[in-house]
């Protein structure tokens, strides 16, 4: 936001959100921010294995130097569905969810955001940020007796109960705000903060009927500012499935798959099938020589974009099997030829983190490449055979003007991918 900018809370400006809450609008972002850009995470070809993967870097280390995630449910995976009459609770965690103990195990679209308020102080009060908040639990009412809760909107140390057993309310909330703030003391001293120069949260005095006043807080707690959110999207993405180029017209289009598809296309391989041609001359191997792309239209509004890269892969499981999402829908059993949610979360399934051991990728590929453009693809040419790999998948990125309202975006009617096959033998 606007740094040394006056800030004024102006009631002509207030508006009601969806909920009926009052809000008053902060001045707009100056600069854009990356936030949940699945482009940020690549292949490292040398090293073989994913870069730019979010999530804990050191889980299950040793005091203070380990640290862990939230877990969190991947959009491309189903929950695995209850058993048929089962009433009760559902263990719903798989091997695809984005895992907090384990390392670097999050896309960043699981990542959250993190908003730094900065409040400055005048010549001649202490400034206070006395937004409505959220928070978890209970606002305790003090009594003196028994259970002896600590009182105002912070729980206290945990407190202990009959044959001194913890008060599981008494405990630390889960942790939604860092904070270090100015105030009174216990010394009725004032206490100022400089907002740009404080990088580390700290205990706070601050100002709690329930507890008394001043109160000290702890650096981190339960509080969650009460706010909306309009965001503007400036870079879209549509990602395809790997499909095979041996093989580029593969479908389950048979009878046996879609009876009402009769009579259906018994030759599931489809035509043309360069295995099947490389057997009949002498067990040649055909692989991709170049690529061509065309977009349809060629051109784009003003400020626009439209730009495809393509990602590489020699192998990986189950590429033989077409994907269909009537059946298993589980990443260890579903097919993940033309498969576009695997396709998301490629580079992280290959990473060998998932066995109890967090030795085996969940999804075993070899030579996966990074995302390069057209015009690039000789960086992941085989270093050998100067050809590209057999299994290719691309995106589409869609880059939007957001510099005028209404944003203007652009549009594509239909994507067209020749490439040439050549015998590496």
């Amino acid at each position: 936001l606007l740094e040394d900018k006056a800030y004024k809370v102006n009631p002509r400006d207030a508006f009601r959100g969806s909920t009926g809450t009052t809000f008053v609008p902060y001045p707009q972002f100056v600069e854009t921010y990356t936030w949940r850009d699945s482009r940020l995470v690549s292949w490292d070809m040398k090293e073989d294995k994913a870069i730019g993967l979010g999530g804990a870097k050191n889980p299950g280390g040793q005091f203070p130097n380990g640290d862990t995630t939230a877990n969190v449910s991947s959009p491309w995976l189903p929950e695995p569905p209850p058993p048929a009459g089962w009433t009760g609770t559902v263990w719903t965690m798989d091997e695809g969810d984005f895992r907090g103990t384990r390392a670097r195990d999050h896309d960043p679209i699981a990542m959250p955001m993190l908003f730094d308020f900065m409040v400055y102080p005048d010549a001649s009060t202490i400034s206070a940020n006395l937004f409505h908040i959220a928070y978890v639990g209970p606002i305790w009412t003090y009594t003196g007796a028994f259970p002896n809760n600590p009182g105002g909107f912070y729980n206290g140390a945990p407190a202990r109960g009959q044959n001194g057993a913890p008060i599981c309310s008494s405990y630390d909330w889960p942790a939604f705000r860092s904070h270090h703030s100015g105030g009174v003391d216990g010394g009725a001293r004032e206490y100022f903060v400089d907002p740009p120069n404080q990088h580390t949260s700290k205990a706070s005095w601050i100002k709690d009927t329930g507890l008394g006043n001043p109160y000290q807080t702890k650096p981190e707690d339960d509080h969650l500012h009460w706010a909306q959110a309009d965001f503007v999207r400036k870079v879209s993405m549509v990602t395809f499935g790997f499909f095979d180029t041996l093989k580029p017209n593969a479908h389950g289009l048979t009878q046996q798959n879609y009876p009402s598809a009769w009579p259906g296309l018994p030759n599931s391989k489809g035509f043309p099938d360069f295995e099947a041609l490389g057997s009949k001359r002498g067990g040649k191997t055909y692989l991709v020589e170049s690529i061509q792309a065309h977009l349809d239209p060629p051109t784009q509004p003003p400020g626009t974009s439209v730009s495809l890269e393509f990602r590489g892969a020699r192998t990986f499981e189950r590429a033989q099997d077409i994907y269909d999402q009537r059946g298993n829908d589980t990443m260890s059993q579903r097919g993940n030829l033309l498969n576009a949610n695997y396709a998301c979360e490629a580079y992280r399934y290959a990473m060998p983190n998932a066995g109890p051991a967090n030795d085996t990728p969940r999804v075993k590929a070899e030579g996966l490449t990074p995302y390069v453009f057209e015009e690039k693809l000789d960086s992941i040419r085989d270093t050998s055979t100067k050809l590209l790999p057999r299994y290719f998948n691309y995106r589409l990125v869609f880059g939007n003007n957001t510099s005028v309202t209404p944003a203007i975006s652009p549009s594509i009617r239909s994507v067209i991918v020749a490439y040439k096959m050549t015998a590496s033998n």
